[in-house]
């Protein structure tokens, strides 16, 4: 039908693909603040969040989205009816959230949109691990990369900004009581990474956003605050997170009943 729900969120699927790489660029433009600190920050930030280049692959999930968008405009493959709407929210929640940091609103409020954005992102990811092996194309290796990317870098988003939302109701510091802050983060990335294993995704891509991501809390413990105890240990739980990975492989959706 014309106006199905999936048939409007496959035309919503290309404005919300080219305003996801347009917002980002709206405080050069002097339109609302930048997302994160600067580089001379370094030492402001959050001994857990990664160094502002690690967050440049935000470039590379807005454009497979991109990609996926026009994939889904010119092509009926079933994936795509399973895959519009999680994406479609998922992309919309990225703006709403970005805007919002934008303005610097309560971050209460940040924290629930990012939650969405989190959920809907395993959804996704969900959904298109049902079909693995059903048959491959572009179309299906770029809504692989869109969708993994997203839920793995997601993973530690949630983690990090749980972790900040939780500081900043205790009232703490950035650098007050870092190796408790420090283990919240694991906790609920590392929480969140088996269950992704075992129920959600076998994606490569999910992977290796997440060990970007981990990656780059390494970097930011060992070189700009030089707490280098709390950097190895982190390294240790990035490696045994991806030697679990690797050794014993991920069931992901083919575990849960389909969505």
């Amino acid at each position: 039908m014309a106006n199905s729900p999936n048939s409007l969120a496959r035309r919503a699927l290309l404005p919300i693909a080219v305003l996801q790489l347009v917002v980002p660029t709206l405080p050069a433009l002097g339109l609302g603040n930048p997302i994160g600190d600067s580089p001379g920050d370094a030492m402001l930030r959050a001994p857990e969040t990664p160094p502002g280049v690690f967050f440049a692959i935000w470039g590379l999930i807005f454009s497979s989205y991109l990609g996926f968008a026009i994939w889904a405009n010119t092509s009926r493959d079933s994936v795509i009816e399973r895959l519009v709407q999680p994406l479609v929210i998922a992309g919309a929640a990225s703006i709403i959230w970005m805007v919002m940091r934008q303005a610097r609103l309560n971050d209460f409020l940040v924290h629930l949109v990012l939650i969405v954005l989190f959920l809907a992102a395993y959804v996704a990811a969900k959904r298109f691990d049902e079909t693995r092996g059903t048959g491959g194309s572009p179309g299906r290796w770029i809504t692989d990369v869109a969708t993994g990317l997203l839920a793995g870098w997601m993973t530690l988003a949630l983690a990090l900004s749980t972790t900040e939302l939780v500081r900043n109701l205790s009232g703490l510091g950035k650098t007050d009581a870092e190796w408790w802050f420090l283990a919240l983060t694991l906790l609920i990335a590392g929480s969140c990474v088996l269950f992704a294993f075992s129920r959600i995704t076998a994606s490569p891509y999910f992977v290796a956003a997440l060990a970007w991501g981990l990656v780059g809390v390494v970097s930011n413990l060992w070189s700009n605050v030089e707490l280098h105890v709390p950097a190895v240990l982190t390294g240790l739980f990035a490696g045994v997170l991806l030697y679990r990975r690797f050794r014993l492989g991920a069931s992901g959706a083919r575990a849960t009943p389909r969505l």
